[in-house]
């Protein structure tokens, strides 16, 4: 029930044992910012997490508005994905429309919220399951990739949708993820005030790494993937860990077994153990 935990694994901590992402309001969510240079890893990194999350959950239960405006290919793994809301892309001419829809999604569920005295999406998703004829949602999950080319080619849909979804989105089940080469780039108050959680992988400036999660490891960070978690909120407070994210871009062929094929643990030193055939 995603109203009770949406814990899906993306990786491992420096302990080797199984990293566990929840986005849900009062885990490690609601909202975040992701971090990290070019070619550290935070696309991919974004993508395990986003295959994870439909892995475990149908989409009755998530669904994602991806936007790829950095060209980075994210939007590739998910074509078919029936999770898929809605998609934009850096290839769009205009994306108005978009961002009215978007606009209009929070319009309609602020309405239904109303309508059946719903406190937040907890408390929605808790009432429909006693009510079969209220309107079923599923969280939203917005997740934009590289959010300061969005911001620079169509700043309405980031005053529209992001700063005015980003403080009403925690309890409407919308959840925003942004990702940047700079996150000190991101200054909207009403966008840097909801930030819950950060993902910071290699970055340049040790001072960025500093400001961001309180220490300036992240500037130091070598492997791709290598991600800093921070998460800030209320139950939860100022948790910190290191994490080596699952990579997830190798082709899915089922059924298809091949005795070149190996499968490796890798542990926070890059250090490889593989597993033996018939494990």
């Amino acid at each position: 029930r995603p109203e009770k935990s949406l814990a899906v694994p993306i990786g491992v901590d420096k302990y080797g044992k199984t990293f566990l992402f929840d986005v849900l309001f009062g885990k490690d969510g609601v909202h975040g910012l992701i971090g990290g240079t070019t070619g550290s890893g935070k696309s991919e990194t974004l993508q395990t997490w986003i295959l994870s999350m439909a892995m475990h959950f149908s989409p009755q239960d998530v669904s994602f508005v991806i936007v790829d405006f950095k060209g980075s290919g994210l939007l590739s793994p998910f074509e078919r994905l029936p999770h898929l809301a809605g998609t934009i892309s850096n290839l769009d001419k205009d994306i108005k429309r978009n961002a009215d829809s978007l606009r209009h999604e929070i319009e309609r569920r602020e309405s239904l919220f109303k309508k059946y005295d719903a406190h937040n999406f907890v408390d929605y998703r808790q009432k429909e399951r006693k009510n079969p004829e209220m309107e079923h949602l599923a969280l939203l999950v917005v997740a934009i990739d590289e959010f300061a080319e969005l911001k620079k080619a169509f700043p309405y849909f980031s005053d529209v949708v992001v700063k005015s979804g980003y403080p009403v989105g925690l309890a409407l089940g919308i959840y925003f993820t942004l990702t940047t080469q700079q996150p000190e780039s991101v200054t909207d108050l009403d966008i840097r005030k909801n930030i819950h959680y950060k993902w910071l992988l290699k970055i340049p400036d040790a001072g960025t790494s500093q400001a961001e999660i309180g220490i300036p490891d992240a500037a130091h960070l070598s492997n791709s993937g290598r991600v800093f978690i921070f998460v800030n909120n209320t139950a939860k407070a100022k948790e910190l860990t290191l994490v080596q994210s699952f990579w997830s871009g190798a082709k899915y062929r089922p059924g298809v077994v091949s005795a070149q094929q190996q499968l490796a643990f890798v542990d926070l030193t890059g250090q490889r153990t593989y597993a033996k055939t018939n494990e």
